[in-house]
This record gives C-alpha cells, structure tokens and sequence, in this order.
C-alpha cells in the first residue's frame, strides 16, 4: 500500500507534458490470468454496495450480472493519497479552473462518434467523474457491461494513451463538477423551474467554451468578414439561429442570403464559389438537409463554416472551419430530445461582436444605418 501511495504521489507532482512518456511504459491494468478470482470478487467497489444496500447477501439473477468480458486481471486500484483520498496540492485553488473541464467535454462530445461498447464506457466516465480516479480499469468495464481491453481502448481513442492517464488527470486536477449538470432543486411552481434553468446554465459555461480554440474564433471571424457572397444554412431546431444569424449579419453591413425553400436553399448553393462562404448551425451536426447544402457547397469549392455541439459530428467532416459548443447534457439522445439552443446563441452573440470589431468603421457605418431604419417603426 505504502508502494502504491508513493508512487501515485510521483505520478500526481509531475508536468502533465511528461504523463503520456511515463504512462506509456507503465500499464499496471495488465495482470495475469491467473487473478481472475481477484478481478471478480472486486469488479463491484466497495462505494456501489454501499451506495446499494439492498444487494447485500442477495444473489442476483444471472442476466443482470455485469459482463466482465473474460477479463482475467486484478484491479488496479492504487491509493491517490492519505486514506486513498486525493489532496489537491499545497497553494492551489481546489475550487479554481481545472484541465478536467477541457477533458470531459472532450468526452462529451466524441462519444457519440464511439462504438457501442466504447460509447458506453465513455457514458461512465461522464456518470461517475468523481469516482474514477478510485476505479479500476476492470471495475469500470464492469459498470459499463463490458472487457476490460475496451476500457483501455476507448481511453485511446479519446486521444489518451490509456485508462491510466485518464485517472492521473483526473486526480491531478480535481473533479471538474461546476461543469456537470448540478442537482435539480425542488420545483415550487415555474418560476423556480425558470430560475433552475438560469442557474444551469451559469454552472455550465465553462463546459460550453471548452472545445473553442483561438484559431477556430479567428477563421470563422475572418470568414465571415471577408466572403464575397454569404449564405446561412440551418434547419429544425436550428433554423430560428440561421435566420437571426442572416439578419444580423445583413445588418453589419455583409450581404448575407437565407433560404425557406429547399430547393431554392440547394440551387443558391450550388452557385457559389472559392470566394464564398455558407455558414451551417446544425445543434446535432447529423440534419439530412444541412449535410446536403455542406456537400453541394464543397462540391463548387466554397468554404464551409459549420456550428455545432459534437466534434465527431458527420457535419464537422464537410468543414473547413467548425466552431463547437454545447451543454453538459453528455448523449447525441439529450440532444435530440432536450433541444437546447443555448450555447450556440450566446457563440453567435459573441461571433457576431468579432465580425463588427473585425469590420472597423464598415461595420459601424452599417450598423448606424440599420439603427436609424429600425427607429423608423418605432412609435412613441
């Protein structure tokens, strides 16, 4: 046990530039197969029975023991620290920024580009953040009724180089719960339900701006400014966005095209050039129609700028620059039944400020004449 904290302890002080050379030669998940007892009798920790109770001295039916998969290793659960509890280190900020907020919308938005059995271990991971760094890979793939192998694989494919990594950053950084959908509060009529919202939406803008880069800002800005001819593309959901995203740009000075009809949407496309642009918000990045309008525009050579809340998305493919935000909600199911606009709302807000700062004086010359337009309709 002392071995285990102390190593943990040397794992937890270095730079995470070094983690992934360290980790990559030491894979304590591989053990031998003759522990199979030992994986078996702890697949379930210690925290599920007691957060179960009822299953105590109950044997279960076998249909809905979790599949270990043939698994035959020991669990590699090694203590963080004092009493196996991780400390943050001396003179940092325990409740101040985390890496893990960057890490878990890391998770959030490629599992649902993942295989089903990698989708799943990855919907653990999101589930139980807090938990991980206590769990085995073994005792992972149990909760996810899958091998331990998978675990490993799907830590890689979230671009780790194993599900060791995944519990040092973890453990390095503290559990990033600001940026989890905090408990919903007793409900006392709608305005209690509106103020929730309110405040799940403050508690989830970390997680929103995680997968923005500077660079991607920057390309849609200049995209946005500078193309010869506009067209704005969103359907379902997303079309209010497009159409207030075309009207706003229209007033900024940029000639900006939105369609209603299909067709007419699928011919105007087709029309464009290496010297336009379609902007695409498509909140799923998987809508039948926005993908037709990406693949017409990539056919002609016209850039295509896309916005959506999954960075695996089919949409994200037919891009040249993609701008990715969304809510903590982790499944491509949330976003198909929860709908929320929200994020890409306040992305367009702040685009559309770049592109204004972008345009200088054009800009605000624009910007004055739809003012005074506008002051037209007002009465007193």
């Amino acid at each position: 046990m002392a071995a285990g904290a102390a190593r943990s302890a040397r794992l937890l002080a270095l730079p995470l530039r070094d983690l992934g050379a360290v980790l990559r030669h030491t894979r304590p998940d591989r053990c031998r197969r003759h522990r199979q007892d030992a994986q078996r009798q702890h697949a379930i920790p210690e925290l599920e029975r007691r957060r179960h109770p009822a299953h105590r001295g109950r044997r279960r039916d076998h249909d809905h023991r979790p599949d270990l998969g043939g698994a035959a290793s020991a669990p590699d659960h090694r203590p963080l620290g004092p009493g196996g509890v991780w400390r943050p280190p001396q003179g940092t900020d325990p409740d101040g920024p985390r890496v893990t907020d960057n890490l878990l919308a890391r998770v959030r938005a490629q599992a649902p580009s993942l295989g089903g059995a990698e989708r799943a271990v990855a919907q653990v991971i999101l589930d139980r953040a807090d938990d991980i760094i206590e769990l085995s890979s073994a005792q992972v793939a149990a909760l996810a009724g899958v091998s331990r192998p998978t675990v490993v694989r799907t830590c890689q494919s979230l671009g780790l180089t194993g599900y060791q990594q995944l519990r040092v950053l973890l453990a390095r950084e503290g559990v990033a719960t600001a940026a989890r959908r905090p408990p919903a509060e007793p409900a006392d009529g709608p305005r209690a339900a509106i103020v929730a919202t309110f405040r799940h939406v403050a508690a989830s803008v970390d997680a929103m701006v995680a997968l923005l880069t500077d660079e991607a800002a920057s390309d849609a800005t200049e995209l946005l400014a500078t193309a010869r001819r506009l067209i704005v593309v969103g359907h379902g959901m997303s079309a209010p966005l497009a159409l207030d995203a075309a009207a706003r740009l229209n007033a900024l000075g940029r000639v900006t095209e939105h369609y209603q009809d299909l067709i007419g949407e699928h011919i105007a496309v087709s029309g464009l050039g290496a010297q336009d642009a379609v902007f695409l918000v498509s909140g799923s990045g998987s809508n039948r129609l926005s993908l037709a309008a990406a693949r017409a525009a990539r056919d002609t050579g016209t850039r295509v700028l896309a916005l959506t809340a999954f960075s695996h998305a089919p949409l994200v493919e037919l891009a040249d620059v993609t701008l990715v935000t969304g809510m903590p909600e982790p499944s491509f199911r949330d976003e198909i039944e929860v709908t929320s606009r929200i994020p890409q709302t306040i992305l367009l807000e702040g685009l559309l400020a770049a592109v204004s700062d972008r345009l200088g004086d054009t800009g605000r010359a624009a910007k004055a004449r739809s003012v005074h337009v506008v002051s037209g309709y007002l009465e007193e």
